[in-house]
């Protein structure tokens, strides 16, 4: 008899004292009474530096705080409660080279940007890494090897498990004890050699103790997934010789999303007559975020 196990994990948005103070004091609208903070918004565009024409879905970010945004179909996009000072923000899209640009960040006001991005032939990504660096860094400025998968790349590489998701790359593979019973190996090393762990922290399974366990991570669920291989996975601690996965779930949201979002995917496979599926949904519902996942 097949079993199939649903899983439904909730999370809550964290809303800042700010958002309160801006609902209850108008006078005052982007004052934080508590952290003694002032607060400003970004409106921006980002166009086409040759045609002039707005870009859609270009990701614009802002380092070392992980909030994001896409643009919209005008080209535009927005933040809300932002600490009053400098920050960096990049941009990217692919089809152009990547820009960052330094903004100053008014207090009790709205900061209007334009930003233009060169299209180019080339395009390198500078995917963001988070993992033992400390903050926010590109591939280019990390000194350890790392790679990282993510959007539609991973989702095309993905398979039942991560660690099968992940053998493609260059010193990964897997070591099985069926279909879904499979531990990552790095450079030959494996079990408690290799640390995976969920959004920065360790996963707690028992995938490293025995052949016959496997890393309890849906893939499905995953956002990206982040590889450092060799001693600089000791960050970590000292038996991470073999590196580290860290596979980024946000399972609580870093941003309050402003529609419903959600993925669904169902697998079948025919050597062995298996079928599998999952899905995630995240739900805005006033100052909070409901985040609702099931798999089986």
């Amino acid at each position: 008899m097949k079993k199939y196990i649903f899983i439904f994990l909730f999370s809550v948005w964290s809303i800042s004292v700010a958002d309160s103070a801006n609902n209850n004091n108008d006078n005052n609208p982007a004052f934080d009474p508590l952290l003694e903070r002032e607060y400003g918004s970004v409106h921006g565009f980002v166009r086409d530096a040759e045609s002039g024409g707005p870009i859609l879905f270009a990701t614009v970010r802002i380092k070392d705080t992980g909030r994001y945004r896409l643009t919209r179909e005008d080209g535009s996009f927005h933040f809300d409660n932002i600490p009053a000072r400098k920050y960096t923000f990049s941009v990217q899209h692919i089809g152009y080279v990547s820009i960052d640009k330094e903004i100053e960040i008014a207090a009790n006001d709205t900061t209007v940007v334009q930003l233009e991005l060169t299209p180019t032939v080339f395009y390198i990504s500078e995917t963001i890494v988070v993992t033992g660096t400390g903050r926010e860094r590109g591939i280019s400025e990390t000194y350890q090897p790392t790679s990282v998968l993510s959007g539609l790349d991973f989702q095309r590489k993905m398979q039942v498990t991560i660690p099968a998701s992940l053998e493609h790359l260059p010193g990964l593979s897997k070591q099985s004890f069926g279909a879904v019973a499979t531990q990552p190996v790095i450079r030959g090393m494996g079990g408690d050699r290799v640390l995976v762990l969920e959004d920065g922290q360790r996963t707690g399974d028992l995938s490293t103790t025995a052949a016959d366990h496997a890393v309890a991570i849906e893939p499905i669920t995953a956002e990206r997934v982040e590889v450092i291989r060799g001693p600089a996975g000791m960050l970590y601690g000292s038996n991470a010789l073999g590196g580290v996965i860290n596979v980024i779930r946000e399972e609580i949201p870093r941003n309050m999303p402003d529609r419903i979002r959600g993925t669904l995917a169902i697998r079948g496979e025919s050597y062995n007559n298996g079928i599998s599926g999952g899905g995630m949904v995240n739900i805005p519902i006033g100052l909070f975020s409901f985040r609702g996942e099931a798999s089986g």
